[in-house]
């Protein structure tokens, strides 16, 4: 696994990742404060649990962090509110980049086990069509949605990696070039497959 450069806290020094901050500017964030109410009360609920923390907008869409007597954990969710008639594939940009925010705070976490990842949407799940980026980037796409195959943990599909691979290299380069903060794109294109899964 390739090092990690070390979080920044001076303002004098190189970011690492882009700031994605929204709370001043959120508009309507009522979807992240249901959620996020939820969390708290299923927390709660456990009665293992000695702490529970929960926020908007601080490292995702929604944040919620446990501790019992024994261990500690994270979640970190994206919330998007569309269209229920819609759908979302794993190419649609708001997916790429909610994958793109989580691989900056696994990096900032180290790689911790005790960070999971979250997306809700209120939309289906869709097949990833040959158009777009994935068109440009010439993939030849799995037979079942990627999405699908990423829930239910099943790399059978010798498509399915490359195709993630590239379109979550080429989404996260496209935000890093613009010279907001260095970004890690380095240790993620040397990433193995094992990486990728984890």
């Amino acid at each position: 696994m390739s090092t990690i450069p070390p979080t920044t806290g001076g303002p004098s020094e190189t970011a690492w990742t882009i700031d994605r901050s929204a709370a001043d500017a959120a508009k309507g964030p009522r979807l992240q404060r249901i959620r996020v109410a939820l969390f708290l009360l299923e927390a709660v609920a456990e009665r293992e649990n000695v702490q529970a923390y929960a926020a908007v907008e601080a490292e995702g869409d929604v944040f919620l962090a446990t501790a019992t007597a024994k261990k500690s954990a994270a979640y970190s969710e994206e919330d998007k509110n569309y269209d229920p008639d819609g759908s979302f594939t794993f190419a649609t940009d708001a997916v790429l980049n909610s994958v793109v925010i989580f691989l900056d705070q696994w990096l900032n976490w180290k790689f911790s086990k005790a960070l999971r990842f979250g997306y809700y949407a209120t939309v289906t799940v869709g097949k990833e069509k040959n158009a777009g980026r994935a068109k440009q980037l010439g993939l030849t796409l799995p037979d079942k949605p990627i999405l699908e195959l990423l829930h239910a943990r099943d790399y059978s599909d010798p498509k399915l990696l490359p195709c993630l691979k590239a379109l979550v290299l080429s989404e996260y380069e496209a935000q890093y070039t613009k010279g907001i903060a260095a970004g890690h794109l380095q240790t993620l294109i040397s990433w193995g497959d094992e990486n990728w899964k984890d």
